[in-house]
C-alpha cells in the first residue's frame, strides 16, 4: 500500500469514528430529555388529546371496532365452532358429514316384507 492509499484509509477511519461518537452524544441527549419524569407525563396528556380528537373525528369506525373486538378471540371461535359443528362440516363435506357406516345405516333401514302371493297350477 502507497502512502496515499494508507491517508485516505486513515481519513475514512476517522470519520467512522467521528460519525459514531456523534451518533453516541445524539442518542445520550435523546436519553437525558426522555429520563425526565415531567416529559413523559406532557406526553401522555398529549396522547390523551390526541386519542380523542381522533376517536371523535372517526367515531362510527372506532365504534364498529370495538364491536368486532369480541369476535378476536380463539375461546369466541371454539364456542362457535362447537354450537354449529353439525352445520360447518356439513358444508364441508357434504353428505359425507356425520354420516354412519354402510353396516350401521343396514341395520337402521326397516325390513319391508312383500306379501306372498303363489300360483298352483295342476
Amino acid at each position: 500500500m502507497g502512502y496515499y492509499q494508507t491517508f485516505i484509509a486513515k481519513q475514512e477511519k476517522q470519520l467512522k469514528e467521528a460519525e459514531e461518537l456523534l451518533k453516541k452524544e445524539a442518542n445520550k441527549k435523546h436519553y437525558e430529555k426522555y429520563k425526565d419524569r415531567g416529559y413523559h407525563k406532557k406526553n401522555y396528556e398529549k396522547q390523551k388529546e390526541r386519542a380523542r380528537k381522533y376517536y371523535w373525528e372517526n367515531r362510527e369506525y372506532v365504534l364498529a371496532r370495538q364491536q368486532v373486538k369480541k369476535f378476536q378471540t380463539r375461546d369466541y371461535y371454539k364456542q362457535w365452532y362447537e354450537k354449529n359443528k353439525i352445520q360447518v362440516n356439513q358444508v364441508r363435506y357434504g353428505d359425507k358429514a356425520g354420516s354412519k357406516t354402510s353396516k350401521e345405516k343396514d341395520k337402521e333401514k326397516p325390513i319391508i316384507k312383500k306379501p306372498v302371493s303363489f300360483i298352483v297350477s295342476f
